[in-house]
C-alpha cells in the first residue's frame, strides 16, 4: 500500500525514523514529499482526490496551540477546494487543542472526524489515575492488530427488539453500544445501554471484533436475568495530586481533575518552568468559580538528586509524571525513567502507604525501562493517537463513539 507523507521536516530525518521502524511498516511503500499543508500549490502536488485515505496531523514546526491549529484549519479548508463533491476519500484530523474544535468541525461542514490531543491525552490520563489499570485498557482497545471496531447491523433485525437479546447472538464480537444518526444529520453513541433498551429502526450496533475476523451473529438469542449482582469496590477519592513535569497537556488534565473532584482537591505541579507562569496557564483552562481545587507550584533542580525526596511524593494520594519536553537537551522519557528510580528510593522507605504513580510516556519501548519502579499504569501518548486517527480514518462514525468512550 502507498503512503504519501508531506512534511516540512528535513527528508533524510524521516527517512532514517521510518527505517528505524521498518518492522512496524510492513507492507507499506512511503513516499516523501517536502512541503507545507498551509502552502495550496504543495496541497495541490499531492493529488487528494485520488487518495483512499487523508490524514491531517498537528504540525509542531508550525507552532503550538491556536498557531499550530490554524494552519490545520486552512488545510481543511483547501482540502474542501480540492475534492469533488461526492467523494469516498475518508479523512481524520488532529488538533493541539480542544478550544478549536468547533472551528474545525464548521471548517470540514463536520465532514471531516477529528481529534483533540490535549483533550484525549487529558482525558486519558485523569481516567488512568482515578481507575488504575485504564492505561492498560486503552493501549489495548485501540490496538489496530488485536481489535477492530465496526457497526454492524443484525439482518432481519426487528423495531422493538431488547438490546440484550441481540448483544447475545453475536458469536465471536463483544457488543458495546449503538448508534444512530440524530436529527441534525450528525451521528451519536450510546455505549453500554440496559439489556431491555428497545432497539428503534435506524439503530446500528457497535461491535468489538478481532482485527482478523468477520463478525459472526446468530439470531434467536435470549439475554438471561441478572440474578447475580456484582458488588463494586469504591475507588480512593483523591484529595492530593502531584504533577511532575510540565508540557501542553498539564493545564487541560488539572482542568480534568477538577471537572471530577467531588471534594477539596489540592493539586501541586512541580516542574522546572517558573510557577507562576505555570500558575496562570493552568488557571486560563479552569472553570470559572471554582470552589473544590487549591493550585500550587513549585520548583525543582533536575540534576538534583534529592528534588524528588524533597517533595515528600509519598505524602500524595496519587502521582502524574508528565513527559516533560521543556529541556530539548534532556529526553523527555529519559526525564521520566530517571524520576521513577528517584520515586522508587523514596517508596523503599515508605512500602506501605506510597501512592500509584501514572505516567505519560513518548515512545512505547521506553516505558519498558520502569519495570521495577513505582510505575504503576501509563499512557503512550503518540501511539494512542495515531492508533485512534488510524480508526477514524477507516471508519470516520468512531469519533462519537471514542469521544463517548472518554466520556
Amino acid at each position: 500500500k502507498r503512503v504519501v507523507i508531506m512534511t516540512p521536516c528535513d527528508l533524510e530525518i524521516v527517512r532514517k525514523q521510518l527505517h528505524q521502524a521498518k518492522s512496524r511498516l510492513r507492507g507499506l511503500k512511503p513516499l516523501l514529499l517536502h512541503g507545507q499543508i498551509t502552502s495550496a500549490d504543495d496541497m495541490a502536488r499531492l493529488s487528494a482526490p485520488q487518495s483512499a485515505h487523508i490524514v491531517l496531523l498537528a504540525d509542531d514546526s508550525l507552532g503550538k496551540g491556536t498557531s499550530q491549529d490554524a494552519a490545520t484549519i486552512k488545510a481543511i479548508l483547501q482540502l474542501k477546494a480540492m475534492m469533488p463533491r461526492e467523494t469516498k476519500t475518508s479523512f481524520a484530523v488532529e488538533l493541539s487543542s480542544m478550544s478549536n474544535l468547533k472551528i474545525a468541525r464548521m471548517a470540514s461542514s463536520n465532514q471531516y472526524p477529528t481529534l483533540a490531543s490535549t483533550e484525549f491525552v487529558s482525558k486519558a490520563l485523569v481516567q488512568a489515575a482515578r481507575y488504575v489499570g485504564y492505561g492498560e485498557v486503552y493501549r489495548e482497545l485501540y490496538s489496530l492488530k488485536n481489535n477492530r471496531f465496526e457497526i454492524f447491523v443484525p439482518p432481519g433485525l426487528a423495531d422493538g427488539a431488547l438490546f440484550g437479546d441481540v448483544a447475545v447472538g453475536f458469536e465471536n464480537a463483544v457488543v458495546i453500544g449503538l448508534t444512530w444518526l440524530n436529527d441534525e444529520g450528525r451521528r451519536v453513541a450510546l455505549l453500554n445501554p440496559e439489556p431491555e433498551f428497545d432497539l428503534a429502526e435506524g439503530d446500528e450496533l457497535i461491535v468489538l471484533v478481532n482485527g482478523g475476523q468477520s463478525v459472526k451473529y446468530r439470531p434467536g438469542g435470549r439475554a438471561l436475568s441478572a440474578s447475580v449482582v456484582v458488588e463494586r469496590k469504591e475507588k480512593d477519592v483523591l484529595t492530593k495530586v502531584l504533577i511532575l513535569g510540565w508540557n501542553e497537556h498539564v493545564a487541560d488534565t488539572v482542568r480534568e481533575f477538577e471537572a471530577h473532584a467531588v471534594q477539596d482537591l489540592s493539586i501541586t505541579i512541580a516542574c522546572t518552568v517558573d510557577g507562576d507562569w505555570v500558575a496562570n496557564e493552568v488557571e486560563q483552562s479552569l472553570l470559572r468559580g471554582r470552589r473544590t481545587l487549591t493550585l500550587s507550584t513549585c520548583l525543582y533542580k533536575e540534576n538534583d538528586p534529592n528534588a524528588i525526596a524533597d517533595l515528600s511524593p509519598q505524602d500524595f494520594d496519587l502521582i502524574l509524571q508528565m513527559a516533560d519536553q521543556t529541556n530539548p537537551a534532556f529526553d523527555a522519557d529519559a526525564r521520566s525513567a530517571v524520576n521513577m528510580i528517584l520515586l522508587g528510593e523514596v517508596a523503599k522507605h515508605n512500602p506501605s502507604i506510597f501512592p500509584p504513580v501514572i505516567a505519560e510516556f513518548l515512545e512505547e519501548d521506553n516505558r519498558q525501562l520502569c519495570i521495577g519502579t513505582p510505575l504503576t499504569d501509563s499512557i503512550v501518548t503518540p501511539q494512542y493517537i495515531s492508533m485512534q486517527l488510524a480508526h477514524l480514518v477507516n471508519e470516520p462514525i468512531l469519533e462519537s463513539i471514542f469521544r463517548e468512550l472518554l466520556n
